[in-house]
């Protein structure tokens, strides 16, 4: 799905959703995340913003020069 959730994991009351930021050698460099109290950030609202979540990521990814084409494009100088 491309995102990861957390449901009371980490701390008790809290929920969290969050997606990969990849830099231009297709490594995990960071992440974006939404975190708030458990009763205004429910595993449906966190469905709905999912989107958005990942929007941000990619277009931070993008931004640092990462993401799929830099991926191609290093195993194609590896290979």
């Amino acid at each position: 799905r491309g995102y990861a959730i957390d449901i009371e994991e980490n701390e008790i009351h809290v929920n969290g959703i969050a997606a990969t930021i990849v830099n231009g050698f297709g490594e995990v460099a960071a992440a974006i995340s939404v975190s708030g109290p458990s009763n205004r950030l429910t595993s449906d609202f966190m469905e709905h913003i999912a989107k958005d979540v990942l929007v941000a990521a990619s277009a931070i990814t993008a931004a640092i020069g990462g993401g799929e084409q830099s991926r191609t494009q290093e195993s194609k100088g590896r290979g």
